[in-house]
């Protein structure tokens, strides 16, 4: 399905980043077909795991187990 509106007009759903596709589903008011299609694509990314700030501290500091 080829996006109707916004930013990424005329590509397609499938296509867009995960990002995009979570703010799109928390922030419009979405129906119908497009609706079916975020929540398709959504489903069929890879999850991602979220990691806090101390994680991130720990790799850049390079505190990995030996």
């Amino acid at each position: 399905m080829i996006m109707p509106f916004g930013k990424h007009r005329g590509e397609q759903v499938a296509d867009l980043e995960i990002g995009y596709l979570q703010w799109l589903r928390d922030n419009v008011k979405l129906w119908g077909a497009l609706s079916d299609e975020v929540e398709k694509s959504l489903a069929q990314t890879t999850t991602t795991e979220v990691v806090d700030d101390a994680e991130i501290e720990m790799i850049v500091v390079g505190d990995w187990p030996q």
